[in-house]
């Protein structure tokens, strides 16, 4: 009763008091960060690596199958599964709710080190993922344009390191458009001519173009760094590459009065024909019809993401006011600004459009699995069962959508 009374007598006091924690609390609800999932360590790991060159049958038998058997025996498995596609290979593990994944992750680390030597010369060493949905894009843009491909594609690979340097920005992705590329196209009928296959040709032209250390030379007080450069620096470099070597004439021809005989150097030049043209397409973006180029960006793990996407913002603003007027560039999703599964629906779909990266499918896997964590249920569609007999097989049985 005393407190009570002593609230009653004392009014101004109470006032006071009570405004006071009112703008505290309005200072804390407006410091508080927002991010649109609470950290989370989801329970699945993602092995991947590439065999350039190799079918899908061959990548499973070969590199899949000795992935899988290595990992079977990791402690905490709930399911192992695969997916081999042409020239690349992903193993994904589902682990038990009470297992520590960091401890996981080096014994899966141990299992791989201990197969790498089984795996193909050709084969990359194989790559861990621990999913998390940091790897989801926080926002797109769409670069389009009245020009061709290649020139979209230069100008939002221009852009890009600007966006990356952007507090809170882990990676700018681009995809669509055209690569630039040095084609070398050499003829079945003059591999025959010379006697020459095409990996003794890939051979020399790797062993020729490196940059090697000559170590160093002193001299009084003052050291210098020697290093020989041997990298191409131009279309006419790489025809001139060495490729093999030949006797021109013989000795009967000498004998005849004829030349005597000499070694000559093949060159890449007299055996193909070299280009510059553009890499083959492994994805294609669209914005309302019409091939576009898209920039997926990325926030570092820990940042906040919506004063992220403030940022990039803020920046993506500058950079179309100082854009060409040709060139449009349009926001087409922002995770910030939408409904939580929405958000991770469109990222779902996006993986259909979006080829076959690594990245890609870490980010496709990471949005199942989110949501098969919040216990959301959605209808199965046919892009659904066509994802997944491409990219996840089996494991989708194990999540409820």
């Amino acid at each position: 009763m005393n407190i009570t009374k002593t609230f009653v007598n004392k009014p101004t006091t109470v006032l006071i008091i009570f405004v006071v924690l009112v703008g505290l609390g309005l200072y804390a609800t407006m410091d508080l960060p927002l991010d649109l999932l609470p950290d989370m360590e989801l329970p699945y790991v993602a092995v991947m690596c590439s065999y350039p060159g190799a079918g899908p049958e061959e990548v499973e038998n070969r590199v899949t199958r000795t992935l899988e058997s290595a990992l079977s025996s990791v402690t905490g498995i709930e399911y192992l599964g695969s997916s081999s596609s042409m020239g690349s290979s992903m193993v994904y593990v589902q682990l038990s709710m009470d297992v520590n994944i960091d401890e996981a992750m080096n014994d899966i680390r141990d299992k791989i080190d201990y197969i790498k030597g089984y795996l193909p010369e050709d084969c990359t060493a194989p790559m861990i993922y621990k999913l998390n949905p940091d790897v989801i894009p926080i926002m797109q843009y769409a670069v389009s344009g009245n020009r061709t491909p290649e020139e979209l594609r230069d100008f939002a690979e221009t852009i890009t390191p600007k966006l990356e340097q952007i507090d809170g920005v882990a990676s700018v992705s681009v995809s669509g458009g055209r690569e630039k590329a040095i084609i070398v196209d050499i003829p079945r009928d003059r591999l025959e001519a010379y006697n020459l296959t095409i990996s003794q040709i890939a051979q020399m032209m790797a062993a020729q173009n490196i940059s090697v250390s000559g170590g160093t030379i002193t001299e009084e007080d003052l050291n210098y760094t020697i290093s020989t450069v041997g990298e191409y620096s131009s279309i006419e470099d790489i025809k001139d590459t060495v490729i093999s070597y030949k006797v021109a004439g013989s000795q009967q021809d000498a004998m005849l009065g004829g030349a005597l005989p000499k070694v000559v150097s093949i060159r890449l030049r007299d055996i193909a024909d070299v280009y510059e043209g553009y890499k083959d397409q492994t994805s294609v973006v669209y914005l309302d019809g019409v091939p576009c180029v898209q920039l997926s960006i990325q926030k570092q793990s820990g940042k906040n993401s919506v004063q992220t996407a403030r940022a990039v913002q803020k920046k993506m603003a500058s950079i179309i006011a100082t854009a060409p007027n040709d060139i449009v560039i349009t926001e087409t999703g922002c995770r910030m600004l939408g409904d939580i599964v929405l958000s991770l629906e469109k990222a779902s779909a996006q993986a259909i459009d979006y080829g076959h990266s690594f990245e890609r499918e870490v980010a496709f896997l990471t949005v199942h699995s989110t949501l098969h964590l919040l216990g959301y249920d959605h209808e199965r569609s046919a892009e659904d069962d066509e994802l997944q007999c491409r990219i996840q097989k089996n494991i989708i049985e194990t999540m409820e959508f």
